[in-house]
Formats: C-alpha cells, structure tokens, sequence
C-alpha cells in the first residue's frame, strides 16, 4: 500500500475512533450546567462501589433529553425494581378496575342441609387473601344451610399451573416468609404464623398456628426452662415438607414468640384452615380433603373478591411483596394467553415490552418479583417502561403505587428532610450485593425527571449504597 493511502487510512480510522468515543462518553455521561455529572460522579466512584457495577439514567420527562448515563444500557440484576414490569404490564393490559377472585362451589345436589356431593374451594390467583376473607366464606357456605357434606372438601388450584418458585430462586429462600410459594390458591400470602408459648415447667413448649391447622408436623425440642431463662427459638420450616422445627430456649415467663414461615403445599394447607373454619360453624365434612378440580356446571355459591387491581398494585410497589408479584404474572398468562404459567405471563410482558420500546437483549425476564439472580434489566429499559407509564391513561394510579420519599412503603425512612421528601416516587429492590432504585423525581424548577439506579457486586456495606442514592435523589431533586 503506497504510504500516503496509507496515511488517508490511519487518518480516516482515527476520525472514526474519535466519533466513536465522543459518542460513547455522550451516552455516559451528559453534563448538564449546574455539575450535576460531577457531583453524581464522585458519589458512584467511592472505594467498595467503583469495583462493582453501577448503571444509572436520568432522563427529562418533559423533553426527553439525557441529564446523566453511566452503563445505562447494561443489564444487571434488578432485584425489586423487577416488579415494575410486571405492575406495568398488568396495568396496562388488565386495566386498574380488573379483580381477582376465590369461589366457593358445591357439585351436588343441597337436600335438608345435607350437600349430596362436594364442597369446592377454588382460586384464581388471589394472592390478596387474607383469614377474615376465607372466614366470611364459611360463613356463606353455613348461611346457604349447609349443615353436613357427604362428599369431599377439593381444592382446586387448577388456574395456575404447578411451579410454585421462580426460575433461580435461591434453595435456602423456601421457608423465608418474603418468599411464599405461587398457587392459585392464595392466603395470607401463603404463610402461617407459628406461635410458641412456654408449657408447664420441665415439659414441652407449646406450639400452635394461626390461623388454627393440623396441617403441619411438630418436631419440638424445646424443654420450657425455670423463669429467668433467656429466650433463644429458632424455628424453621424443613425443606420441601410441612414439618415445623422449633428449637432453642425458653422459659416459664417467656412472652408467646411468634413466626412467620411458608407453607409448602398452599392448597390443601388452605383447604385444611378452611375445613376448621367449617367445623367452627358446625359444618362436618365427611369425605376427605383434596386436590382436585371443579367440574363444569358445578354451582357458584359465593365469591370473594379482591380490591381493584390499582389497590393491589400499591400493595406490590410500596411494600414489595413477592408472592403478589408472582401471581400476578400467572395470571397474566391465564387471562391473556389461556394458561397461568410463568411462559405464558413472561409471554404477555415481552409483547408489552417490545409495543412500547424496550430492546429485547435488555432485559432476561425469569420471574415477577426479583427474587431471582437471574433477571436482568438495563436502566434504559426500566427508564422506557417509567416513561411509557407517566404518560398512559392509567398514569395516575400507576405513580400513586409507588412508594414516597419520607412518607411511605420502603421509602418511608428515606430522603426525610431533604427536597426530595413527599416528592421523589420510586420502587426500590435489594438482593444480597444489589440494590436498585427507579421512578420519579420533580427538580426545583418543578421538571419532572425519570430515573433507574441499579448497583451490583459492590465491596461496601448496604448502608453505603442507601446513603449514595439518597444523595443521588436529593441531587436530582435539588437540580433548578
């Protein structure tokens, strides 16, 4: 190659390096003219958070421009921040007056108080459901003058198919409270309450559920020791059974310790609370309980439903509930593709997500709520669904499910005293060494901005990471 071509092409090749990178550092990290780049960059470059991975966008919702990006088209796992996805489609294709419900149904025929045939509790992925719900059920079932049933008590879950974790769920997440198994039969979020009460003195504590049960097996090992005796309990569901440990100490004027763990069958653990709650009322069952599911053209006695979806979201969002989530996304699959699995839901999301512009290669969608490491997101497209939501019919009850700097959900302890308080709106997520923050914020000169913090792998405490996006908000907030 002659030499001067040559130098046209080290000439040409540097030209375009140049664009490139000038592009590049456009993308991550537009400055505008108060140094709001320079004061977000000295809070994100820190010892303990510079070696992890940090994406964040911020972006002007009254003309779209760019006010700050670093990786912000990098996928990184959400957490929490996962369940805008899910929220936003199901507010989008649902509507926010949809409900959801539980029936209970009897195949056969009523004669003198006498049901000749079964007594059918069935779920449609309410996971809203609470014991004063189920109760005022049986209290249906007692005032249609049900007296005995010859037949069985069948739960049908049938609605949902049978997976009840997500994709890469962590094994030791099983009896955690914040990770209740999905079932179409939902109740209190498919936990119990375990509670422990000292016995007679040299002999066993007591342990009892709520709501009443004999659903589950007891393995106590706990003696109840002299009073004065420091109380150590550790109790814990064993995996992938219903059998309760309760180990430790106790003492004869410990106060009643109180537990919270999964179930590990949802619907025949409800179907068990129900049939108590039938007894309480006089109702006998004399077949058995089961699984097992409705036959067509068996009768609707009673129906409970759930609050308007925009109720149920503001419970997802401020408070992060992650079985809810999980519901959730079956039952978009039930409602909209026939089948409530988590294919089908993940289906329904990706088909909102691509209508509203959200690159496919930006997010991995393995499950509802975030528990799972392997969802993975890019600020940008959690930005894209924010944006998309401020400006739909359904805006108002979307931003109103969001949780409040300094006011409520799990930001209720955040931003307090700052221009960010009572102003910024945002999911939150934390997950062991992530932690993600996205939503809404007005400036002082009253723009509005949408934002998407994600951190992954960081060295430093958890505090740490509050503290820099406390700061972050409060900057954005404080921008004129």
């Amino acid at each position: 190659m002659p030499a001067m071509r040559r130098l046209r092409v080290l000439a040409l090749s540097t030209l375009i390096a140049f664009v490139f990178c000038a592009a590049a550092r456009c993308e991550d990290s537009v400055p505008p003219s108060n140094g709001l780049t320079q004061k977000i960059d000295s809070y994100i470059n820190v010892e303990g958070v510079k070696r992890g991975f940090v994406g964040l966008l911020v972006k002007s919702l009254k003309d779209g421009r760019t006010i700050y990006s670093h990786n912000s088209n990098q996928i990184l796992i959400p957490a929490s921040c996962m369940k805008l996805l899910v929220t936003a489609t199901a507010l989008d294709s649902l509507g926010p007056d949809f409900r959801l419900k539980t029936e209970v149904l009897s195949a056969g025929k009523l004669n003198d108080g006498t049901l000749v045939g079964d007594l059918i509790l069935k779920g449609y992925g309410d996971s809203s459901l609470e014991t004063k719900g189920l109760a005022e059920m049986a209290d249906a079932v007692k005032a249609a003058g049900i007296k005995h049933v010859t037949g069985d008590l069948v739960a049908d879950d049938s609605y949902f198919d049978s997976q009840r974790f997500g994709w890469g769920w962590s094994w030791d997440y099983e009896p955690a409270s914040y990770a209740g198994p999905v079932s179409a039969l939902v109740l209190n979020q498919n936990t119990t309450d375990v509670y422990v009460k000292p016995g007679s003195p040299g002999g066993p504590v007591v342990v009892t559920f709520g709501p009443p049960t004999d659903h589950f097996q007891i393995e106590n090992n706990v003696v109840t020791g002299p009073a004065g005796t420091k109380a150590a309990l550790y109790v814990t569901r064993r995996r992938t059974t219903n059998v309760i440990t309760v180990n430790g100490r106790f003492g004869a004027d410990s106060k009643t310790d109180t537990t919270k763990l999964t179930v590990d069958d949802p619907a025949l653990w409800i179907g068990d609370v129900f049939r108590q709650m039938l007894k309480d009322r006089g109702i006998t069952i004399e077949g058995k309980l089961r699984r097992g599911v409705a036959p067509d053209g068996a009768n609707v006695m009673n129906t409970h439903h759930s609050e308007p979806l925009s109720s149920v979201l503001e419970v997802i969002n401020r408070h992060s509930v992650n079985v809810m989530a999980e519901c959730l996304l079956k039952t978009l699959g039930a409602e909209k593709k026939g089948h409530g699995s988590y294919g089908s839901g993940m289906d329904v999301e990706n088909g909102f997500l691509a209508r509203i512009g959200v690159a496919s290669d930006e997010v991995n969608i393995s499950d509802g709520s975030g528990l799972s490491r392997c969802d993975m997101v890019s600020p940008n497209a959690l930005v894209t669904i924010l944006s998309y939501m401020y400006k739909s019919p359904n805006s108002k009850v979307w931003i109103d499910s969001l949780p409040v700097a300094g006011g409520d959900g799990t930001l209720y302890f955040s931003m307090k005293g700052t221009a960010a308080e009572g102003n910024l709106r945002a999911k939150t997520g934390n997950l062991g060494w992530v932690q993600s923050i996205s939503g809404y914020v007005n400036t002082k000169g009253g723009e509005p901005l949408v934002f998407s913090l994600i951190v992954n792998n960081y060295k430093c405490s958890d505090n740490e990471i509050y503290r820099m996006r406390t700061r972050i908000g409060v900057a954005l907030a404080e921008m004129q």
